[in-house]
């Protein structure tokens, strides 16, 4: 007979989205996890090429991504990666939220992958 495996450690696809610009998108965060990235997509068809749009990813309202990262993203049709700059793992609890800081940038949306545990 063979036992069930039940895998401690998920990894989870937070979504968050906003439709208008230079706005804060933001969630809470559902189990306690790990933070691992996020990618932030425009808006479809929606032009955003300036080098100087950026976005940054608090937690309770501490940055991670601590210089912002620029969106090149052009009509929409890809996404930008945000990776983490903390030089060590953030974790995080039940009901942190989680929120993306748009600067100069047109609504979109915001995945964060975290790693349940």
């Amino acid at each position: 007979m063979a036992y069930p495996n039940y895998f401690p450690f998920k990894t989870k696809y937070l979504h968050a989205t906003s439709t208008t610009s230079n706005t804060i998108i933001s969630l809470a965060v559902p189990q306690r996890a790990k933070y691992i990235t996020g990618f932030f997509a425009t808006t479809p068809l929606q032009s955003q090429t300036a080098a100087t749009n950026t976005c940054e990813v608090l937690v309770n309202g501490s940055v991670i991504v601590s210089s912002g990262t620029a969106v090149t993203t052009s009509t929409g049709n890809g996404s930008t990666q945000i990776p983490v700059t903390a030089t060590s793992a953030i974790y995080l609890a039940q009901g942190d939220v989680l929120s993306t800081v748009l600067s100069s940038c047109v609504g979109g949306n915001m995945t964060y992958i975290v790693q349940e545990f």
